[in-house]
């Protein structure tokens, strides 16, 4: 049951991938905003990665409280992302989405592959070190790779990446949809999960909403669970500051 479980979650990533690029030839042109050139007018998702990087001169900061539970016990945990432009089709991502809980931190280096004609929509191919910043059994260097997606439409955005975790023999992968309800309020579903040698599938999934406050400050909470038998623990609660910064 449990690799029926992930080959139909291979097939949801893939169709994710696919179809929106073909959906989005033939459909309407996305908005721009000021303060959001690039996202279609959309915030960033929630914890998953931007599928393309940021044009050069623009960082987005995310911080994250996480309040956990795992067989009954309640545990508080800080997260990061920081992504960045560095230049035309290349940019940088740091992230750590529980320092406590986590003890490895990702550098991520992402690269264009392909971009349709409004430069909001396109793959990418990137590169992952993961490195120790906490007490680690492996306490060791860590590589990755993988290919992502972005797609944007007239009021949503997806973003999904996938790529295999080369010393734990595993391949991760997540999405995340945006949606613009109103210029303020942006409703999100993310998934995100891993395949592993010898173990059964682990998904989770997260609704959210994102809400645009004056500048370039957006506040989020979201709820995250586990849709698998797999689980890393029983729900969290999250909640974000999310900053963009424009040179």
């Amino acid at each position: 049951m449990n690799d029926v479980k992930g080959y139909l979650v291979a097939a949801v990533l893939v169709v994710a991938l696919v179809v929106p690029s073909f959906l989005y030839a033939h459909g309407d042109e996305a908005p721009n905003e000021p303060g959001h050139e690039g996202h279609g007018g959309l915030v960033h998702p929630f914890l998953v990665h931007m599928g393309l990087p940021d044009e050069p001169g623009m960082t987005d900061v995310r911080i994250n409280s996480v309040q956990s539970i795992e067989n009954g016990v309640r545990s508080g945990d800080v997260g990061f992302h920081i992504e960045a432009g560095l230049w035309k089709g290349v940019g940088i991502h740091l992230r750590n989405d529980g320092m406590s809980e986590n003890p490895e931190t990702e550098l991520m280096v992402q690269g264009d592959l392909w971009r349709d004609s409004t430069k909001q929509s396109g793959i990418a191919i990137f590169g992952e070190a993961a490195f120790p910043t906490g007490e680690s059994a492996a306490n060791e260097m860590n590589w990755l790779y993988g290919v992502s997606g972005r797609f944007v439409f007239s009021h949503f955005s997806l973003d999904a990446d996938i790529h295999h975790n080369i010393r734990d023999k595993m391949v991760e992968f997540e999405a995340g949809l945006v949606c613009g309800l109103t210029p303020t309020i942006f409703p999100i579903l993310e998934m995100n999960g891993e395949f592993q040698q010898n173990a059964s599938a682990l998904v989770n999934l997260m609704p959210a909403v994102k809400i645009k406050l004056g500048g370039n400050n957006v506040v989020g909470i979201g709820y995250k669970f586990p849709l698998s038998s797999r689980k890393e623990f029983e729900r969290q609660l999250v909640v974000q500051w999310d900053m963009d910064f424009h040179n």
